[in-house]
């Protein structure tokens, strides 16, 4: 192959190429499998079908073309020394691709944030404005926002090209500046700030509740859930690993505006994105058991016909619509009135509160 061939990316030693190949492979494999499990987990159980199951399917989605196809390409780069591509406009292709869902993604984890806020701090606000329309028009806004932002280096301000430091085709780092400032800012700087702007509240506003309910004595009917609670140390959880992960490209690509940092630390940065889209799938597996219930029966296919699925009574720590026995509030003595919480049948988590006042027995023969 020719020296010359703009496909061809720096070299770079041969131990650093294995280890890129080796953890490519283990993210195109896990990422792929991962990506798809919870995929089909959400939409094939009725459970998971609600309004926070949408995000977390187009979620999904994104870190898929990222890793399915993305990092592909890039694997191909590292083992045969060339980008694979038919020519300029798939390259140019590819780089869109992988900046539109880039964008989408971490957008996706802004509007999860922002959704979980209303949900249990402006539960009113949440009832009246979130519907299953609603949540889908959400969803597709969100790809037609990461489309609009890619959309500027194919009209002049910045190129998509073959980046030879990186590897793989994406959009020139050192183009334009001002549209690369302006493509972090967007999409990793200021979701990092809202993100953690909802979550500081949702965790002040727990620790009120809580400090309510030592107060008082007895379950509020605003006091935040188990299975809410559970699912905001989730989503905290994913947001630590997108600050953490999405840090060392950010820096990378700022810092070196001049491109003149070897190539594999700009590889090494990279990955560490790459990353993010990798291990949400397992962050909702490992803190969620209704998740990992719903991973096993869509894995085993498994499911006891006289019984209900044990994810079912556990299943409020996700998504889903829980049983009535799981939503029944301890009375504090017969007959005192309780405040009880109701979910409704497409929200999670719905704060409705009712009354109820058990009657006394009449104990005289």
């Amino acid at each position: 192959m020719s020296p010359t061939d703009p496909y061809v990316g720096y070299e770079i030693s041969q131990e650093a190429r294995i280890i890129f190949i080796v953890i490519g492979i283990f993210y195109v494999v896990t990422g792929t499998f991962g990506n798809l499990l919870i995929i089909v987990t959400v939409t094939t159980n009725r459970v998971f079908r609600t309004l926070h199951g949408i995000y977390i399917v187009n979620l999904a989605v994104a870190d898929l073309i990222i890793l399915g196809y993305v990092v592909s390409y890039l694997l191909v780069d590292l083992m045969t020394g060339r980008y694979s591509v038919a020519g300029p406009g798939h390259c140019v292709f590819n780089g869109f691709l992988i900046v539109c869902a880039y964008v989408a993604s971490l957008l996706t984890l802004t509007v999860i944030s922002v959704n979980r806020y209303l949900n249990v701090c402006r539960s009113e606000t949440y009832r009246r404005v979130f519907t299953k329309y609603t949540t889908i028009t959400i969803c597709v806004c969100i790809w037609v926002v990461a489309a609009l932002m890619t959309l500027p280096p194919l009209v002049g301000w910045g190129r998509f090209r073959y980046d030879r430091k990186l590897h793989y085709c994406g959009y020139d780092r050192t183009a334009n500046f001002g549209y690369t400032l302006c493509l972090l800012t967007g999409s990793i700087a200021a979701p990092a700030i809202i993100i953690f702007i909802c979550n500081f509240f949702i965790y002040r506003y727990v620790r009120n509740a809580k400090n309510r309910i030592r107060q008082v004595g007895l379950s509020s009917n605003r006091a935040p859930k188990h299975s809410e609670i559970a699912l905001i140390k989730t989503l905290f959880a994913v947001f630590l690993c997108f600050a953490v992960l999405m840090s060392p490209y950010m820096i990378a690509t700022i810092a070196d505006k001049d491109d003149t940092w070897p190539a594999t630390v700009h590889i090494a940065c990279s990955y560490t994105s790459f990353t993010n889209s990798c291990v949400n799938w397992f962050l909702y597996g490992l803190m969620n058991r209704s998740f990992r219930d719903g991973y096993k029966k869509t894995l085993l296919f498994w499911r006891q016909p006289s019984q209900r699925p044990s994810f079912n009574n556990q299943g409020a720590n996700a998504l889903p619509n829980t049983s009535n026995s799981s939503n029944r509030n301890r009375s504090a003595e017969e007959g005192s009135c309780v405040s009880h919480i109701a979910h409704s049948d497409n929200n999670f988590l719905t704060v409705k509160p009712y009354t109820h006042c058990p009657k006394r027995e009449n104990t005289s023969m």
